[in-house]
């Protein structure tokens, strides 16, 4: 375990990167980033590993992977936490191993931690279950009517949902995983160091901003924090709470994305106190009737050339406006593009889901 700050540690582990790239091929899509700026982000490595992957599995292999791993209910990876518990974090022929010999129902309940249950304890009362009274507590969930009854075919057959899900898991190491050559471990450390550095300035907003939720400050401050960092979540998280820790898979280009994220908010904000006048938008609607001179400008705005020229000057170095120098005049048009692109961004940062884009934690 390295440590970061107080009560803050990251680990490092191939079997949560095994599992990481699971939950990468059935969510590639929308794990992948979808703000304006994501370009910078996008990762054509990752694109043909998922793409390669799908080919290696096939269409009937990714719909098994997607029984496990779809991101409803994410089952596959919360059993991360039972590894991490019983120290499975390093050799993932041991995971195997301890697969094979983990009884099949208490790998059911396991499965059933990824449910967001009424009753938080109802799972520590009740060790084992049938089918039918399972389905009852169920529909107390959060889950999904199918999601829901796909967890009671889970445990309608117990000891064939064990046998499914190992043969899953261990086809795609065999057939993704192992023969897939990247160096983790330096990309590991990198991330680690970084964490290190992030952690030397504010505790309660970094971490905050890492995990994707609001910590209450008891929590924030007292919670043990383990940072395992992921190639496969790449700019993403995922916050898999473990008795009295947070666990939390960090993709290893999240903290780049949130800085500009963070960089792109604030450019956003400048942006709009500039249009914050009414001159300013009085301009731009001008223009986008048709391009003008300063002085015609001036003159319909009913300001002096030198006031006009100010405002213009401020909108041309936002981008939103053009300046086209003739011989001793200056003609000024609107830069739609430009405009279209910062609602695109604004819409982005506001809205759940923009248009076009797909939803997980960003």
């Amino acid at each position: 375990m390295i440590p970061i700050a107080p009560s803050i540690y990251a680990h490092i582990s191939p079997v949560f990167e095994w599992f990481a790239a699971m939950y990468r091929v059935v969510n590639h899509e929308m794990l992948t980033p979808s703000v304006p700026n994501a370009a910078a982000f996008a990762s054509k490595e990752m694109d043909r590993f998922v793409k390669e992957a799908r080919q290696a599995i096939g269409a009937d292999g990714l719909k098994n992977l997607q029984l496990f791993f779809n991101p409803e209910s994410s089952m596959g990876i919360y059993l991360l936490t039972d590894f991490y518990k019983k120290g499975l974090l390093h050799d993932i022929e041991a995971v195997i191993h301890a697969l094979e010999q983990w009884p099949a129902k208490e790998l059911l309940h396991a499965f059933l931690r990824c449910v967001k249950w009424e009753d938080k304890d109802i799972l520590d009362e009740t060790p084992e279950w049938d089918a039918l009274s399972l389905l009852t507590h169920m529909k107390q969930s959060t889950l999904s009517e199918e999601e829901q009854w796909k967890v009671y075919y889970f445990a309608h057959d117990v000891e064939e949902t064990k046998r499914k899900f190992l043969s899953i898991v261990t086809h795609f190491y065999e057939t993704v995983y192992a023969t897939f050559s990247m160096p983790f471990e330096p990309i590991h450390q990198q991330a680690v160091q970084q964490l290190q550095h992030t952690f030397d300035e504010e505790r309660a907003h970094n971490l905050n901003a890492l995990l994707g939720i609001d910590l209450d400050e008891k929590m924030n401050v007292e919670q043990e924090t383990i940072f395992i960092p992921s190639y496969f979540f790449h700019t993403s998280s995922m916050l898999l709470l473990n008795d009295h820790q947070l666990l939390c898979i960090l993709g290893v280009n999240r903290q780049d994305y949130l800085q500009a994220k963070r960089n792109q908010s604030q450019q956003i904000s400048d942006i709009f106190k500039l249009l914050a006048d009414e001159k300013r938008i009085k301009i731009i609607q001008l223009l986008n009737q048709a391009p003008r001179y300063g002085y015609e400008l001036a003159k319909e705005i009913e300001l002096t050339n030198s006031t006009v020229s100010h405002h213009v000057n401020a909108l041309s170095q936002a981008g939103l406006v053009k300046a086209t120098r003739h011989e001793n005049r200056v003609m000024y048009q609107v830069q739609p593009e430009q405009i279209e692109r910062l609602l695109e961004q604004l819409s982005s940062l506001l809205l759940p889901n923009p248009r076009g884009a797909s939803n997980i934690d960003k």
